[in-house]
């Protein structure tokens, strides 16, 4: 439900609060300011500065999954590629983890 569609049905700022589980103030600052919503709404997804290193990442990953965050960064900086090793190192930890099916385990 939208907060204005509960003002709209006669609904208190305390109730509407309680209905969606949030602060009267937030409620306040939505219905003061109706606009305030929409301008959030055109944000999207935040870019990385390894978006166009993916392509070498996943490669890489492909070809030896032994291969290390160390060894990808390096490689990446004489691409050009302008980050920090920790940005690298996450990524490549998240990308092996999805790679990997979890091994079954016997339990005794």
């Amino acid at each position: 439900m939208d907060i204005s569609t509960l003002k709209g049905r006669g609904l208190s700022q305390r109730k509407i609060a309680r209905k969606l589980g949030i602060s009267r103030n937030t409620v306040k600052k939505y219905l003061e300011n109706p606009e305030f919503p929409d301008s959030q709404k055109g944000k999207g997804k935040r870019k990385s500065l390894l978006d166009p290193y993916m392509g070498n990442l996943e490669a890489w990953l492909s070809e030896d999954i032994f291969y290390t965050g160390t060894w990808m960064y390096e490689r990446l900086s004489n691409m050009g590629f302008s980050g920090s090793y920790e940005i690298v190192k996450r990524k490549v930890h998240i990308m092996d983890l999805s790679r990997r099916s979890p091994l079954p385990v016997r339990r005794g």
